[in-house]
């Protein structure tokens, strides 16, 4: 992963950019389903983004994720990794992004299914409703792996608390579909209805602490997951450097 890091931090330098911006995410996340079957998965991910002209932005992420079993043995195992670039355009009223990346599993084996590249868009927007203090984000996205479709809408009442270590406080509402074969499984129609608070606390000036919890109900459209409900927690600390001028 570091090797991968390096290199898009290279292509990023090299191209003429005003600055650009490195952030590094790690934290933990686990889910109880119905089966009660609990499951825990560790999550790195490293970014580097670089502001263009005309109000354009590019990022890289490397993102890896890893099984947590066997506690109190803390055995870990891979799960995946994935590599994604996103081109956006900032606009005033809405951002709009199109997203190509790869997904390799160290689970499928070296055949044909060991990874899956993919191309989406998403259109995001946030609607003020009390200043700056409390918004409406909303966030429409499709993915495709060439042989499906997924989507995803977003729905986020956000609150934000301008104090000494800024507080935000989201209440997410997703909804997932999936049509075809997505993810070599996928479904059809409506996949998960999915809603939960999401709290992020500044700790330092470049260092953020996220936590949510989520309560998921999967659908029969859905093939990759069981059928039923799943209670889903996290957290996350995120680092950032902002602003490097070449």
């Amino acid at each position: 992963m570091k090797r991968i890091v390096i290199f898009i931090i290279a292509c990023v330098s090299g191209v003429g950019v005003f600055a650009f911006d490195l952030g590094y995410d790690l934290g933990a996340e686990g889910s109880v389903p119905a089966s009660m079957e609990v499951q825990g998965r560790l999550v790195g991910r490293a970014s580097v983004g670089a502001d263009l002209p005309a109000s354009l932005y590019l990022k890289l992420e490397v993102t890896d994720r890893k099984l947590l079993w066997g506690l109190p043995g803390l055995q870990f195992t891979p799960l995946d990794t994935e590599l994604l670039g996103t081109f956006e355009y900032l606009g005033d009223a809405a951002t709009i992004g199109l997203t190509a990346g790869f997904k390799g599993s160290a689970l499928l084996g070296s055949g044909a299914n060991a990874g899956q590249s993919a191309l989406g868009a998403f259109v995001r927007s946030s609607l003020p409703l009390f200043g700056d203090i409390l918004s409406l984000d909303g966030e429409l996205r499709a993915t495709s792996d060439f042989a499906g479709i997924y989507g995803r809408v977003e729905l986020a009442p956000t609150l934000y608390l301008p104090l000494e270590r800024p507080l935000m406080v989201e209440i997410k509402l997703l909804a997932d579909g999936i049509l075809g074969n997505y993810g070599n499984a996928g479904g059809t129609g409506l996949s998960s209805l999915s809603f939960g608070p999401n709290l992020t606390m500044a700790i330092m000036p470049a260092l953020s602490c996220s936590l949510f919890a989520r309560y998921c109900q999967v659908f029969p459209g859905d093939r990759l997951r069981a059928l039923g409900s799943t209670l889903e927690v996290g957290a996350l600390f995120s680092a950032s450097v902002e602003g490097l001028s070449k």
